[in-house]
């Protein structure tokens, strides 16, 4: 059984500062994105990241907050990371 990782908006950050960015290129393919009358916002999808020969791909949800016009991630949640080789 897998056990689930949780971090919080410090670790995060922290992890980003410490660790550049090494793929060659990055898109993010949306397939779900609804938004609701109440200021919230689903966003879900595939990430797709090209490295050399490398491909990976992992699946994503976001929900989002509307704030004073803006638009604000308050939960993210990724899975399904999965290496690709590009024999």
């Amino acid at each position: 059984m897998l056990k689930a990782h949780y971090t919080d908006k410090q670790f995060e950050l922290n992890w980003i500062k410490s660790n550049v960015v090494k793929h060659d290129s990055f898109y993010y393919e949306i397939k779900r994105l609804e938004i609701f009358g109440n200021g919230t916002a689903v966003v879900a999808g595939t990430g797709h990241i090209f490295n050399n020969d490398a491909y990976s791909v992992y699946q994503s949800s976001n929900i989002l907050v509307k704030e004073n016009d803006l638009w604000k991630a308050i939960s993210s949640h990724v899975s399904g990371v999965k290496q690709i080789s590009a024999d």
